[in-house]
């Protein structure tokens, strides 16, 4: 109960804080007299709520996934320090690897339960604790997979692999997933899986008209740079209720990852 008390009294400090979120919750306080803790845990409880019983509840869990690692990548891309990119390469990787291990086990996935939650939460602790889990990865993805990559890297186009290496991979996957559990989420097409791999070859056409360098210098880049400062400040705030909702998750007895 002690922890449970200390992790409440260090959310109740930040709460107090000049932000633009705490701006937002002062609002809603004011409008509905409920106060900004409970508003904030009835946000936390409606998402895992929604995780647990909701519609969709799988799209959002990997959109959680997908959008603050997202950013950190582009992030990556723009920083001149190679660290960022395999620390965010590594990540989607992983992201990947979940992605194509639940094409094969989609039907029995379904019947797990809570699954979604268990997915977003596993999710948030990946990239969230990243030093630990993300070092330990890239350990063993070193120690696997360089024997047999490396000295085959260069026979592949020319290099022209390595050449994207960064600016191509960190953000083939971002978009390819994206856009592709987008269109499962919205339709079911019959000729779905000839859409994606056409998309996805598109993204890893080596040379200039690459589909990922093309996407990300005309759509995303643009966008980023303009409200970069304005999606920095909000991103830090919500890392900060993401730690406080975690430690109260944790304080109660509930797991993070599967």
């Amino acid at each position: 109960m002690e922890y449970v008390n200390k992790a409440r009294d260090q959310l109740n400090k930040k709460l107090q804080e000049k932000n633009a979120l705490t701006d937002v919750l002062n609002k809603v306080q004011d409008g509905t007299g409920i106060k900004k803790e409970y508003i904030v845990y009835g946000l936390i409880a409606l998402i895992t709520l929604y995780l647990m019983v909701g519609w969709g509840a799988t799209f959002l869990a990997n959109f959680i996934g997908f959008i603050y690692p997202a950013y950190c990548s582009i992030k990556a891309i723009e920083s001149p320090c190679k660290d960022d990119d395999t620390k965010w390469l590594t990540y989607w990787v992983v992201y990947a690897a979940f992605a194509l291990i639940e094409t094969f086990t989609d039907l029995c996935l379904y019947w797990v339960p809570l699954y979604a939650l268990q997915k977003a939460s596993s999710l948030v602790f990946v990239f969230h604790f990243y030093p630990l889990f993300l070092g330990s990865t890239l350990r063993v993805l070193s120690i696997t997979s360089t024997p047999f990559f490396l000295p085959n890297a260069f026979n592949f186009a020319d290099g022209m692999v390595l050449h994207f290496k960064y600016t191509t991979t960190i953000f083939l996957y971002p978009v390819y997933l994206f856009c592709s559990l987008s269109w499962i989420f919205l339709v079911k097409l019959s000729h779905l899986t000839s859409l994606q791999c056409i998309f996805l070859i598109y993204l890893m056409i080596p040379g200039k008209y690459n589909g990922s360098i093309l996407l990300y210098n005309k759509f995303i880049r643009p966008y980023i740079l303009k409200y970069e400062n304005n999606i920095d400040r909000a991103a830090d705030e919500v890392g900060k209720f993401v730690d406080k909702g975690m430690l109260i998750s944790t304080s109660l007895g509930y797991p993070l990852s599967i």
